[in-house]
């Protein structure tokens, strides 16, 4: 087998891998979250980021984000956390001047 060969089949088996990996899905809230609270935000998360495969969650308790949840996929970012929305309307407030 040439190199060219070698380059053409590794670059296929990365392709595979990659298309066949579950999705990583981190998940951060200020506070744990119950199993049910958990199914329910990662189902709609799911829908919204359109991932159809499975997937694994990493979970993050984050205090600093003092309410709400955090999920962040490999192209998909959704922020609903309180300091999230005190730092933009405090963003917001500082423009308005």
């Amino acid at each position: 087998m040439d190199k060219k060969e070698e380059i053409i089949i590794d670059n296929y088996i990365d392709e595979y891998l990659e298309g066949n990996r579950p999705a990583l899905v981190t998940l951060s809230s200020a506070v744990p979250l119950t199993p049910e609270q958990k199914e329910r935000i990662l189902t709609a998360f799911m829908k919204k980021a359109n991932i159809t495969k499975s997937y694994e969650v990493v979970e993050i308790v984050d205090e600093t984000l003092i309410g709400g949840v955090c999920l962040e996929s490999d192209n998909f970012f959704f922020d609903n956390t309180i300091r999230n929305n005190l730092t933009q309307l405090k963003q917001h407030i500082l423009e308005g001047k």
